[in-house]
């Protein structure tokens, strides 16, 4: 019996060690993921959940507030204030935010059009004379 118990430990120790060399490698895909830079909500969030599917199928010590985090801070930078401010519960919420954040930002950059901000444009208003000058120069006739 005790060369059973030596064996069943033996393997345990095996799966053990497979086991978190799997929850690596799936952290380290989280990581590349997260590494890639701003990504593509609707297209990387499956992608995302799967990989996070894996880590909590073997560890269920992660919670929504940790996934939520790494999937927010790999939004673009003007979206990722937005839903921070928000402070989502999870990812599933995080993304819809996301989403018609995203679409809000490409219907107003479609709205304003390009910019009319050339060097010294701003100055053109400067030149005209204000309300009170006006006045002065009408006395002095």
């Amino acid at each position: 019996m005790a060369k059973n118990v030596e064996e069943l430990a033996v393997k345990f120790e095996l799966m053990m060690k497979q086991f978190s060399g799997f929850q690596n490698m799936m952290k380290d895909s989280l990581d590349s993921l997260n590494a890639m830079g701003s990504w593509q909500i609707s297209a990387d969030k499956t992608t995302f959940e799967k990989i996070t599917q894996g880590l909590l199928l073997y560890n269920d010590g992660y919670d929504d507030t940790y996934f939520m985090n790494r999937f927010v801070a790999r939004l673009k930078e003007e979206i990722c204030f937005v839903i921070a401010l928000h402070r989502p519960k999870d990812v599933d919420t995080a993304s819809a935010l996301a989403l018609i954040q995203e679409e809000e930002l490409a219907q107003s950059r479609i709205r304003s059009g390009p910019k009319e901000f050339a060097r010294g444009a701003w100055r053109a208003g400067a030149d005209k004379p204000r309300g009170g000058e006006m006045d002065k120069g009408k006395q002095d006739v």
